[in-house]
């Protein structure tokens, strides 16, 4: 991959009206750009690859875990490391985090990562198999504070409604504490209120 070719790399996405978020441009650091010109092949996941088979992606059966929104991929990074029992996939829009995580990865020789550069509402519906992750993690969302902009919240009754059929019979989707919004949208899917 060439320099113009990273530097235009860009998340995949269905088309849809309303998204959560704004892929903005930003400069990449020479260990991003290696991330994504020599790392990123080996943990890349594809909307294009269609439902995946987790055995078939990790080479083993085991929990899987799914973050969604991951930024620069320094919390996920030391969990996957400190977890080599759990298989990790992010899901990201901002190249130069997924660039950073594949090379963090790679650096430490990791067989437990994966890595969508994806719109996660698209990785969701065309994906994940129902009942295949141990847990959902998603942590800062955006909560887009002004009343004009709920529709744009990423964390809506739909998606937690998708988010539960996704994980795995008796497991558990915890949010982080992010006040009335976790309360309404729980409430308004008929998921169980996180006590924190």
């Amino acid at each position: 991959m060439t320099r113009d070719e990273t530097s235009s790399i860009l998340p995949e996405r269905r088309e849809r009206a309303i998204r959560s978020y704004v892929v903005r441009a930003g400069r990449m650091t020479d260990a991003q750009r290696r991330g994504l010109d020599e790392d990123w092949p080996a943990y890349r996941l594809r909307l294009a690859d269609g439902r995946v088979n987790w055995p078939e992606i990790f080479g083993r059966h085991g929990p899987v875990v799914l973050e969604i929104g991951f930024g620069m991929g320094d919390s996920l990074l030391a969990m996957a490391e400190a977890d080599p029992d759990t298989d990790f996939v992010g899901v990201e829009v901002h190249p130069p985090g997924a660039g950073r995580l594949a090379h963090g990865a790679a650096q430490r020789e990791l067989k437990n990562l994966r890595i969508y550069l994806a719109d996660a509402e698209d990785v969701l519906d065309e994906c994940i198999p129902d009942g295949s992750l141990a847990r959902v993690q998603i942590y800062f969302p955006d909560p887009w504070p002004k009343k004009k902009h709920h529709k744009r919240r990423l964390v809506q009754p739909s998606l937690v409604r998708r988010l539960r059929a996704k994980l795995a019979p008796k497991e558990c989707c915890i949010w982080p504490p992010i006040g009335s919004l976790t309360r309404n949208t729980c409430s308004k899917c008929s998921a169980p209120i996180p006590a924190w």
